[in-house]
């Protein structure tokens, strides 16, 4: 887990400089927050995502 911090941020910031969110007629707007817009930590409903958080926890 150690550096996810940085493929995270790094993910943000390439995606808030693609053409898909700078154009002006673009539907999509990004803001920036001090919380997430959901702050519980339980798994998506997805079994994907439910088997990735069971392997974190171990």
């Amino acid at each position: 887990m150690g550096g996810i911090d940085l493929i995270v941020s790094g993910n943000i910031n390439f995606g808030m400089k693609t053409a898909l969110y700078l154009l002006p007629d673009s539907p999509y707007t990004l803001t920036w927050t001090d919380k997430p817009s959901d702050p519980t930590p339980d798994p998506l409903p997805y079994p994907a995502h439910t088997w990735w958080w069971q392997q974190a926890r171990q």
